[in-house]
């Protein structure tokens, strides 16, 4: 009976388990509970039409500048410096907070873009961000997955014909290519250096409002869904309060610097509460979209589903020295494993929700970014040695078979 209430209480306050509702329409960018039955009124709302390019740029990007030099994002100033300082325009803020997140929407805002597609299944629209001044922007898999034609606008107004040239299904991460030169960068940020309560900025696309920004923070970090729009699990997800709406998929989630530090991907719903829960979404961490982008430029520009494909079938939190004192714990830092996929490869090896993962292959797990390097030169059906604690029983080890 302890170790089933002490589980509970870690459980209670760190399990958040999510899926995604879009199996007919890939650009809702929602989530719901695996046992909830899906509910397509409250979860995919009806998606746009393939936008046509903004009337012009001055209506569309906010404080875009002239010419890319002067809109590629530099570091900002901390926030804490400036004071109350007049904006664009002449606007006064009210607080240094204010000044530094109008600063950063402007900064950025150049560099994203609305993603227009059409497929066998429809048409629907995402949003994404550039990553290299000849045309590359990277966006999320299931924006671009079927479809048949690909449409890209700039914040300045120009639109381009978009090619895939590279995707990964699993990490839903895609890269597209668009004929344009001497454009705006993104800088992009280290998620491992992100802390809970963090300022994060989202901008993007939602529901065809076209480079809307929505404000909050990061919520938690090394999130791992189960289910997700590849069907398989993502694993380093950044948990945050700032809304994310069908649209937004594909976004930037970024620091008060400026630097991107996600690809917005999923909000939360829950049909009991009536359909979105409010204040819940996921974004894809900005380092696992820098061994994507470091996997395609190795394999000339095309990288595949394989990449990252390795899994073991667990939902995991990060576990601090702070938390295991509250809780008596026998560790101080490693994975708690908070769901196990039914059949997946950990079900099959015996872990169990509860069971604290400390070490993979003999190299020690602190947090979920831990996990996914160990695992990410895996194959399926590769094995590896899985060692953690379980209450009552102390350390043990299990051999968990790759899953694919």
């Amino acid at each position: 009976m302890l170790r089933l209430s002490l589980i509970g209480l870690i459980l209670a306050s760190l399990l958040l388990t999510a899926a995604c509702t879009g199996d007919n329409n890939p650009f809702d960018g929602l989530t719901r509970r695996p046992e909830a039955q899906p509910t397509p009124a409250a979860t995919a709302p009806a998606q746009p039409t393939l936008p046509a390019p903004p009337a012009s740029p001055a209506a569309t990007v906010p404080g875009a500048a002239a010419s890319p030099a002067a809109t590629a994002p530099a570091a900002a100033a901390s926030p804490a410096a400036g004071g109350n300082q007049a904006g664009q325009g002449g606007a006064a803020f009210a607080t240094d907070y204010e000044r530094t997140i109008v600063d950063v929407v402007e900064r950025t805002m150049p560099i994203v873009v609305g993603i227009g597609v059409e497929g066998q299944a429809g048409s629907g629209l995402g949003s994404g961000f550039i990553v290299d001044a000849n045309g590359l922007i990277v966006t999320n898999a299931h924006v671009v997955r079927g479809a048949q034609r690909v449409a890209v606008a700039l914040g300045d107004g120009r639109s381009f014909a978009g090619t895939v040239v590279a995707r990964d299904d699993q990490n839903d991460l895609a890269l597209v290519k668009i004929d344009a030169q001497n454009l705006p960068v993104a800088e992009l940020g280290d998620s491992s250096a992100l802390r809970s309560g963090q300022v994060a900025i989202a901008i993007g696309n939602p529901l065809g409002y076209a480079r809307t920004v929505t404000v909050g923070v990061v919520s938690a970090t090394g999130r791992t869904l189960s289910e997700t729009p590849g069907n398989q699990p993502i694993q380093d997800l950044i948990q945050t309060s700032a809304q994310i709406n069908p649209g937004n998929s594909g976004g930037p989630l970024l620091d008060s610097f400026g630097r991107v530090i996600g690809v917005n991907t999923l909000g939360a719903a829950d049909p009991s509460l009536g359909g979105r829960a409010e204040g819940i979404g996921f974004a894809i961490s900005v380092n696992t979209v820098k061994r994507f982008l470091a996997e395609a430029q190795s394999q000339g520009g095309t990288a595949t589903a394989q990449r990252g494909e390795a899994w073991i079938g667990v939902t995991v939190a990060n576990l601090d020295p702070v938390m295991a004192r509250r809780f008596g714990l026998p560790v101080q830092r490693g994975l708690i494993v908070t769901d196990v996929l039914s059949f997946g490869p950990a079900d099959q090896a015996g872990l169990e929700r509860g069971d604290i993962i400390t070490r993979v292959d003999g190299r020690p797990i602190a947090t979920a970014d831990d996990l996914r390097t160990v695992l990410q030169d895996k194959r399926a059906g590769d094995r590896v040695q899985v060692s953690y604690f379980r209450q009552g029983q102390g350390e043990q080890t299990a051999t968990v078979t790759i899953g694919g």
